[in-house]
Order: C-alpha cells, then structure tokens, then sequence
C-alpha cells in the first residue's frame, strides 16, 4: 500500500486503499494510525495536516492518534482502521 520509508515517524499522509480515501499518522516506528478521510459532520473530505487533521468546509479538527472530533461542529470520531508496519510497508486492514 505505502513504503513505511514514504511516512516517517511523526508525519501524517492521505492515501486510497480498498476504493476509500484514508490518512494516516505514523507515530512511531511500528505505530501507524488510519482512518477513513471523511469528516462525521457533513462528510466532507477531511485531510492530513502536521498537527491535525482538518475539515476544511466547517474547519472541524480530528486527534491524530484518536481520530477523536477535537474542535468545530463534528462531534463523533473518524472511522477507525487497524494498520501496522510490516516488511517495511504500511498496511491497513479495510
């Protein structure tokens, strides 16, 4: 899906997987954190910021460890996907 080498420790990235749009944090060497990049307000594409993740049509503001709904009028976390570091690679289970 992603070379872990493309998503360094401390970094957030949007990618598609399995025909979803998703972003993903890696906050350690084998801890990634993904989730579908679509915002629980009014399902506006939501993207990957260094800090946050960011709605930007109502600027709603996701945890990026938690996916929890952390500022702005969405109140009910992004949706949650298991992802891990294998081989060098950063898989996302959809």
């Amino acid at each position: 899906m992603l070379d872990a080498e493309e998503l360094a420790v401390g970094a957030s990235a949007e990618v598609e997987a399995g025909g979803r749009r998703l972003v993903l944090h890696r906050s350690a060497d084998d801890r990634v954190h993904a989730f579908e990049a679509v915002c629980t307000h009014e399902g506006c594409r939501v993207e990957a910021e260094a800090e946050r993740f960011h709605c930007p049509c109502h600027g709603s503001v996701f945890g990026l460890d938690s996916g929890e709904a952390e500022a702005g009028p969405a109140r009910e976390p992004l949706l949650r996907f298991e992802a891990r570091v294998v081989d060098d690679a950063v898989e996302v289970h959809i």
